[in-house]
């Protein structure tokens, strides 16, 4: 039998109890908060509906399902109004804004809107033992720009 590693006498920090007190988020099918979010729930809404208008180039578009970079179908769950972005709010000009994912730029939305669910101004963070935790990948939207070509800001974390 291999040896098996011993694990070390304290392994982990003690546990602290945490706590999650504000939140946000933006949902198909209209949610564009958690209220409206759980109200779709209780409904039963269905959330899933064609492409929306504008929101890619029909060239996508193939009846073969098998045809590499080509969808057969759009119909999905789609978020309301992604190219919407108040850029003056967060100190970012308007060229970088264009140039920025609309997946970062929404993240950026959500966590101030988490904030201010949770009552906390942001600028009494500073300093303190505060966590923001975000799960976010890809640039799917990155085709939604102007100039989809290089430029210096593919994420506000590149600034």
């Amino acid at each position: 039998m291999p040896d098996v590693p011993q694990p070390a006498s304290q392994p982990y920090p003690p546990r602290q109890p945490i706590a999650v007190i504000g939140l946000s988020g933006r949902y198909p099918g209209g949610a564009d908060d958690l209220q409206q979010l759980w109200r779709n729930l209780v409904d039963g809404v269905d959330a899933i509906t064609d492409l929306p208008a504008g929101r890619w180039d029909s060239a996508y578009a193939h009846a073969d399902h098998e045809r590499k970079g080509r969808s057969d179908t759009f119909a999905g769950g789609y978020l309301g109004a992604v190219d919407g972005f108040d850029a003056e709010f967060f100190s970012i000009s308007p060229r970088e804004a264009q140039q920025i994912d609309p997946q970062q730029r929404l993240l950026l939305e959500l966590a101030w809107e988490a904030l201010e669910d949770a009552a906390i101004a942001p600028d009494t963070l500073a300093g303190s033992r505060t966590g923001v935790f975000v799960g976010l990948s890809n640039r799917d939207c990155a085709d939604l720009g102007d100039d989809p070509g290089i430029n210096a800001y593919p994420t506000p974390a590149s600034r």
